[in-house]
């Protein structure tokens, strides 16, 4: 198929495919998520962006601004919901000059930008934040993702452009193959991620302690099996045995929460664990500083944000070893790095941190200042213009065969 030059005077036409759900949120407390996509749309000629819904979302169609529009799937399950999206694409592709497809995955959205792409002869650009199909831990999660890495990986090995947010994923990337030169590293750093230092959670720490507790070790992130949580559990079960005092936060909310809460019961560690469900964004700083340190037991992760909201908010981090640990945490340092399902190395450190209040303040102005250096360096929101420019012109001054 013959290329055509797929840019305006005014800039980019982008098509970016994803499960950006918030967009749809009718609150005043917009998500981050909302902030970014809209910059972008400021700064680019037309923004198109197709979301992975549900018949129970019944979201419609909406414009945000004079050129962001966003598209629901509205699916009856999930294969019905991807050939909308096939549908939806080949519509706004038609009817307009896109210049890149953007995915938010390599795998379900993945494959429709793949499509389309192919289609209509657009670049395409496949976000890897978290779902690495090289990662073992992702790959042994479920038997899906093992038969899905082959054709994940395919998509990765033929996209234009790769962004991931770690630089541990961009090493895994060329691992296993796939040309640096089509990677770009550009971790989400939260707009609002400065309220994290200034804001206080004393009377935050005050309600969860009580008169009872003495230390308190917060989760944030969603209860799925990616965080890894039953394993949790069991650290907890060790380190209350020595520290009845202890209570454990948890922030976010998810299929396995009935479980968890359940577990708790049976493993007799429920007055010693609190699940407090979703937290508006807005009101989550008061409480990573009202506790006293911060645990991230997952089995993989992408650069978290959770970790940076921790670091630069002055806590102590204990994580496993996942993509993105090594960008928010100096190992001994900042926190502890700690392997994936070490039992005892996690009852080990959180112990230690729990025993020492003086190691726990200087490992948190250690990650703090960290922190504020990752910050200034990756803040800056024109990075995924220049991106796209850069991909959207090597692409069209460039012989490709289709």
């Amino acid at each position: 198929m013959e290329r055509t030059q797929f840019m305006s005077d005014n800039g980019l036409n982008i098509l970016s495919i994803g499960y950006t759900r918030e967009l749809f949120d009718k609150g005043s407390d917009l998500d981050d998520t909302i902030r970014r996509l809209t910059y972008y749309s400021q700064k680019i000629n037309n923004y198109f962006v197709i979301v992975n819904s549900y018949r129970h979302h019944h979201f419609r169609q909406k414009q945000i601004g004079e050129n962001f529009w966003v598209y629901p799937t509205n699916g009856y399950n999930r294969p019905h919901s991807l050939l909308k999206m096939i549908l939806i694409g080949c519509m706004i592709c038609r009817k307009n000059r896109i210049s890149l497809i953007q995915v938010q995955d390599s795998l379900f959205t993945g494959s429709v930008g793949y499509a389309l792409s192919k289609i209509f002869c657009i670049p395409l650009n496949v976000i890897v934040y978290g779902t690495n199909p090289y990662d073992k831990n992702w790959i042994s999660n479920s038997k899906l993702n093992q038969y899905a890495k082959k054709l994940a990986c395919f998509i990765l090995h033929n996209a234009q452009g790769i962004q991931v947010d770690a630089l541990g994923i961009a090493k895994s990337l060329t691992i296993n193959g796939i040309k640096k030169q089509v990677i770009n590293i550009k971790p989400i750093i939260p707009i609002k991620i400065k309220q994290f230092e200034k804001t206080c959670g004393k009377g935050i720490r005050e309600k969860l302690l009580g008169d009872y507790y003495s230390h308190c070790i917060l989760f944030v992130g969603r209860l799925e099996s990616q965080k890894n949580l039953f394993f949790y559990l069991e650290v907890i079960k060790n380190i209350v045995k020595k520290y009845p005092k202890s209570l454990f936060v948890f922030i976010g909310d998810g299929k396995l929460r009935i479980a968890l809460e359940d577990r708790c019961k049976r493993m007799q560690i429920e007055k010693n664990t609190l699940w407090l469900g979703k937290i508006s964004y807005k009101n989550i700083p008061e409480y990573y500083s009202a506790c006293d340190l911060f645990v991230l037991p997952s089995s993989y992760e992408g650069f978290s944000r959770v970790l940076m909201e921790a670091a630069i908010a002055g806590k102590p981090i204990v994580t496993s070893n996942v993509s993105g640990a090594d960008d928010a945490v100096l190992d001994g340092e900042s926190g502890f790095i700690l392997p994936i399902n070490d039992l005892s190395a996690f009852v080990k450190y959180i112990s230690k941190l729990i025993e020492d209040s003086n190691l726990s303040e200087r490992m948190g102005i250690k990650g703090r200042e960290f922190m504020r250096k990752q910050i200034e360096r990756h803040s800056n929101l024109d990075k995924q213009i220049d991106i796209w420019n850069v991909l959207v012109k090597g692409f069209f001054n460039e012989p490709h065969s289709f």
